[in-house]
């Protein structure tokens, strides 16, 4: 469900650019995790923030690596893609290790983990809408139609991580 309102807001979000694109994805995480730490208490009310979380989530995946090579050099966009995406991996593995050791040594409080997440989320979308990037254009590639390309169509459809849809 996430990954297929994340292709309709995908296309009701083409005339912004990725920076406006990405910190709306932040919100949208941010929302969806201090709502589940707030009202999470309700089995329909915990679905509905995740789905809310999750949107924001899969909408800025596609965003995340288009940045990338926005903020790369003609020639080494290649490189700063892979650069991204290592500190991406690094830093998921340094938070993961910071919450197991945080919880390990307090006293468990979920509720203040999500906050803080959040937080952290409505941070990410004041630094997204801040940013300024001179080499970054609204120009969006062409949509080419091939029967001979159904297939490839369909998987990029289902899963939009990495690919430059906007």
């Amino acid at each position: 469900m996430p990954g297929f309102l994340t292709a309709l807001f995908a296309g009701a979000l083409f005339f912004m650019a990725e920076t406006t694109i990405a910190g709306i994805a932040a919100i949208c995480m941010g929302a969806g995790m201090i709502g589940i730490a707030i009202w999470g208490g309700s089995w329909w009310t915990m679905i509905a923030l995740m789905t809310v979380w999750s949107t924001g989530s899969h909408l800025i995946m596609p965003v995340r690596s288009s940045l990338s090579m926005d903020l790369a050099h003609e020639g080494k966009k290649g490189r700063r893609l892979g650069q991204i995406q290592a500190a991406g991996i690094a830093a998921s593995i340094v938070g993961c290790a910071l919450i197991w050791v945080v919880m390990d040594l307090t006293p468990k409080n979920y509720a203040l983990l999500y906050v803080i997440g959040g937080l952290v989320a409505f941070g990410a979308a004041a630094v997204f809408f801040t940013m300024r990037m001179p080499g970054a254009h609204l120009r969006r590639p062409k949509f080419v139609w091939r029967r001979e390309y159904w297939l490839y169509y369909l998987l990029a459809f289902f899963s939009a991580r990495g690919n430059r849809f906007f």
